[in-house]
Parts: structure tokens; sequence; C-alpha cells
């Protein structure tokens, strides 16, 4: 009687490449590899943090779907500007996780905040802040993807980089 998987199974697969168990892997080797004296403090803060992200993004992409495609109680207008805003959270989760791969010293003592400044999960189910948000020029996409990486280096003190991108999304 194993149908397989449901319609609404399947968010962890998004995390692939983006906070998984080879990323996760090279972020902790990363934090290490600075031989920073609170290296191993900020990377069990940020780990900590990081996974709570990824589990909250999948349970409510789970939510989400099943609200709209099983139990069909909102509209795929609301279930559309829902999927945008989790795809948002994701390219957010993803820019911070490259950053970290990468991270120096700097990056490292900064993490922590880093990952708790990420865009909240939870306001991806505020229909209201969903609907008073723009989300129909296709341009968006990149520019919060430019953004959303401007932001992460920026609360990881890296300015200049950050500036850089600024400049490119404009």
């Amino acid at each position: 009687h194993d149908r397989g998987p449901g319609p609404c199974e399947g968010g962890e697969r998004e995390l692939d490449g983006v906070w998984d168990d080879s990323i996760r892997e090279q972020v902790e080797q990363a934090f290490f590899a600075t031989k920073a004296p609170y290296a191993e403090n900020a990377w069990q803060g940020t780990a900590r943090q990081l996974d709570q992200y990824a589990n909250d993004w999948v349970a409510m992409h789970r939510e989400v779907c099943e609200a709209s495609v099983v139990r069909q109680e909102e509209s795929p207008e609301l279930f559309g500007r829902k999927m945008v805003c989790l795809g948002q959270r994701l390219t957010e989760l993803e820019q911070l996780s490259k950053l970290l791969v990468e991270a120096d010293a700097d990056v490292v003592s900064r993490a922590v905040v880093a990952a708790s400044s990420l865009g909240q999960i939870s306001s991806c189910a505020d229909e209201r802040a969903l609907f008073t948000e723009s989300v129909d020029d296709p341009r968006l996409g990149d520019l919060e993807r430019l953004l959303a990486n401007d932001n992460r280096r920026k609360a990881l003190g890296k300015y200049k980089d950050g500036l850089h991108i600024a400049k490119e999304a404009l």
C-alpha cells in the first residue's frame, strides 16, 4: 500500500547544497581552520541556529503545501506568495552558508549574529505582510538574491564586498 512520498514531501531536498551535511562540514572546517579561540563556540552557536532555521524552513514548506495542495484551504495566489517568501528565505540561507564556507576569523566572530539575522521563516505565513509586498516583477528575484548576499556580507563585516554587490544590484 506504499504510494510513495506525498505531494508535500521532499522539502529537505531543497536544502541540498544550501545547508546539508556536506556544507555543514565545510563550514565547521573553515571555522576551526581560523584557529580563533572562539571558533568552537561560534561554530556550535551558528550550527545550532542554522540547523533550527533549516528545520523550520522544511516544516513551513510542508505546511504551506498541505494547506494549499492537500487541504485546498488557500488560494493559488496566497500559495504562490508564500512559496516566493520561502524561496527568499532559502536564498538568504544559501548566501550565508556560502560565506561561512570561506570564513576567516572576522566572519567567525560575527557568524552567530549573522545566522540570527536571517529573515524569519514565520513571516512567510503572515498573509497581511505577503500581500503588502509586491512580488510581481521577475527581475526582483535577481535583485533580492544580490541584496540578500549584500546583507549577509554586511552582517559579517565584509563591507567592501557588500558595497560592490549593492552597486551591482542597482
